[in-house]
Parts: C-alpha cells; structure tokens; sequence
C-alpha cells in the first residue's frame, strides 16, 4: 500500500497544481500535521500538504471548531492574499516550493522526506516558521536560520545510454541499478516489466539488446512525465485499493483500475479512502484500548476499596 509519494507522483501532481500559479492565498488551515491552503482565483481550490508524505488539490477538508495552531496563524499572517507566483518541484525531488508573492517574495517549502517539514522563508532564505524544528549534522532547521537544502539526490533526467549501461552493469541487481540511477523502486520495477528483463538478474549478465529495451523504457516513462501524457487511476486487488499512479503500468494489467480525469483527484480520493481511512481506524483503536485500560483500573480500584470496606467491617467486630 502507496503512503507516501516518490518524485514521479511530485512531479505529475505538480505539473497540474502550477496551472494555479495566479491564484491568491485566501486562507491556512492546519489540522495537526495537515496543511491547507485554500487559494482563490478562478473559483477555490484547496491544497493538502501532509507532513512528509502527501500533497496534492483535495475536497475533503473537515471543518475544525478549535482554534487554528500557531504554524497556522503565522502563515496567515505572512502570506495571506499573497499571490501565487510559482508552483515547482525542487531538482527531481520529494521537495516541493511554493513561491507568494506580497510586499516581498515568501517561499512555502514542502518537504516530503523522512521525518518531513513545512516551513516558510523570506526572499533571503531565512527561516521565519518551521512546523518542527529539526537538526542535521548539514543544517538546521530553525526559525531565524538561514534554509539549506538537503543533500542533492540523483536526478534521472538527461541520462544517457552509457550512464545508464555504467550503473545497470556495477549493480548487483538490474532493479537495483535502475533504482541507483534515481529512478523510484516501484518505478524500476515497472521498466524492467516493460522491457521482459527479470528484475533480479544480474546487471553484468545484461547484454547490449536487452540494455537497450531497459534504456528505451525508461526514457519512455521520463518522456510521458515530462510531457504531461497522464493516465491517472487507483488500482485495486480483490476490490481494496493498493495503488494510486499518473500512468497506466504494465505490472498492473491484470488488476482492477479506477481512472480519473485528474492526477491530483486520483490521488486525493486515494489518500482519504486509503491513508486517511486508515489513520482514523487507528485512533478509534487506540481511543478504544485506553477506554479499556480506564475501565479495567476502575474495576480494580473498585475490587481494592471494597476489599478495604470488608477488611475495615472485620476490624470494627
């Protein structure tokens, strides 16, 4: 089950939200470590950003009673009808920037990585909130600190044959190498489904011709993100969702797809069927075993006073 993004959802999803560039921040709602922004421009759209692990436009915001968190009050007060300028994904990577425009340009950075971030800066890169604080040994992710990106990671795009011959070849593994090349695992695994190659064989037993088949798909699957020739759906095995994706994959064939005429509506009904279904599954579960825990140091505090009573009773006699 998909419950995070990699680079090529960031990518198709982007694509689409940059068409928003124009828009005006109406409002920032914050729901622990959900974030939407409700912009207007050619009627209201709303986008969720889910701490480290989703983003996309969503329909599904519940309305809160209580009073908005102060990440939420800062972005209101600081990018507030501030003009979306630009929509973009950093470097081919689970990074995403939002560029406003008031007074002076503000970038919300959207970090989609292990342990995740949300935070704003200045047009200086100084850090004016975080959603959490954070340390490295390379930065420091803290208000009135300067941004640093993390550490750069490979970028598929652009790679030639002989790269990609190079790094197939020193792999263990062909999927391995694929996967070395920046390309996402599920990603890999599908090139090699189109290509015929066994994912496991290894990357020195590889000749020429089925190098090339490897090549050729997965330049095939660059060039459809590139240009935008989406096919968004979720698939579904014995009827339960199991995947969302922007293209239509060969390894999925033979399973049940649901398809959308958006790739951010594809992936908003997957994370609020499957993700979100599933988080409030497990905080009824855990509402429900410390309900139980009460309840049983109830009764024991109940057995241990009437023991007292009885003990007291004995006493008086």
């Amino acid at each position: 089950m998909k419950e995070v993004l990699d680079v090529f959802d960031i990518s198709a999803i982007v694509h689409e939200l940059s068409g928003l560039a124009g828009s005006h921040v109406d409002k920032v709602y914050q729901d622990g470590d959900e974030i939407f922004l409700r912009l207007k421009g050619e009627g209201t759209k709303e986008i969720l950003l889910k701490n480290g692990a989703w983003l996309c436009m969503s329909a599904h915001r519940r309305e809160s009673t209580t009073h908005p968190p102060t990440f939420a009050m800062t972005m209101r007060k600081y990018i507030g009808n501030g003009r979306i300028a630009r929509i973009y994904q950093y470097d081919c990577d689970r990074i995403i920037i939002f560029e406003i425009q008031k007074e002076r340009l503000y970038r919300l950075i959207v970090e989609l990585l292990p342990k995740g971030n949300v935070l704003l800066v200045d047009e200086e890169d100084t850090i004016i909130s975080p959603l959490y604080h954070q340390r490295w040994a390379h930065r420091m992710i803290k208000r009135g600190e300067r941004y640093q990106f993390p550490p750069a990671t490979k970028n598929p795009y652009g790679m030639t044959f002989e790269q990609f011959t190079l790094e197939i070849k020193k792999s263990g593994e062909v999927v391995r190498g694929i996967i070395a090349l920046g390309i996402p695992g599920k990603w890999a695994e599908e090139i090699c489904v189109r290509a015929g190659i066994e994912k496991e064989k290894p990357g020195e037993d590889i000749d020429e011709e089925s190098m090339e088949k490897l090549y050729r798909a997965a330049v095939e699957i660059l060039e459809d993100i590139r240009e935008a020739r989406f096919t968004p759906m979720i698939v579904k095995e014995n009827g339960k969702e199991i995947d969302v994706v922007p293209l239509t994959f060969t390894m999925y064939e033979h399973l049940e797809k649901e398809t959308f005429s958006s790739v951010n509506e594809a992936y908003d009904e997957y994370y609020h069927r499957v993700i979100k279904k599933g988080e409030d599954a497990e905080s009824r579960e855990h509402l429900t075993e410390k309900k139980e825990k009460i309840l049983r140091q109830l009764r024991q505090q109940e057995e241990a006073l009437k023991q007292f009573i009885e003990e007291e009773e004995r006493y008086r006699k």
